[in-house]
């Protein structure tokens, strides 16, 4: 339980009407941004390459996200990538940006290591998007994996899964936290 890390990560809301990032390092926040890339301009993708309404759009894209069968049914990488890509080149961005600037840590630290992004959690609606972890990892190179927000409400971790579908509370992330941090502080000043 509080499971919390000391290494520079970025943690991604990929939420449905924008995309935020948070750089965290030695247990404070670094470095946030939003950009207006979302889950829903993925399903305006496949919308408009697929000519089909934006409900036909959002249901090809939760069953199939960038797995294969999805691939050879819809061709829908094709749609999405384009996205995606951008999404990453945002993310580099924010990782060049982070890596240059921070003198806080070129301080306290001569090793290039200390400023190294270690990993990436994604959480957010856009989080659902089948195989999104490894299509950013790969082009980032740098390991990355869906977040989950239960992981210090419970004790064993993803209990809270019988209570909520994990496809459902990944989108809840930060209204969870928010709580935790609320309980937290009410627990801290009796």
């Amino acid at each position: 339980k509080n499971k919390q890390e000391s290494s520079p990560l970025i943690l991604i809301d990929f939420g449905i009407a924008s995309t935020s990032f948070v750089i965290f390092s030695d247990n404070s926040v670094r470095f946030t941004a939003s950009i207006p890339i979302s889950s829903q301009e993925l399903t305006n993708a496949i919308s408009n390459g697929l000519g089909i309404n934006f409900d036909e759009a959002e249901e090809i894209k939760v069953k199939y996200g960038l797995t294969e069968e999805g691939e050879k049914k819809y061709n829908v990488s094709k749609f999405i990538e384009p996205v995606l890509i951008n999404l990453v080149s945002q993310i580099k961005k924010y990782i060049n940006f982070y890596q240059t600037h921070a003198y806080h840590e070129y301080l306290l630290s001569e090793r290039e290591s200390d400023r190294k992004i270690e990993k990436i959690i994604i959480f957010g609606g856009g989080a659902n998007l089948k195989m999104i972890d490894n299509f950013i990892g790969d082009m980032l190179k740098i390991p990355v994996e869906i977040g989950d927000p239960f992981i210090n409400i419970f004790d064993n971790g993803n209990k809270g899964n019988k209570i909520i579908p994990q496809q459902k509370v990944i989108s809840f992330t930060t209204v969870l936290g928010l709580a935790l941090r609320g309980a937290n502080n009410i627990e801290n000043s009796k």
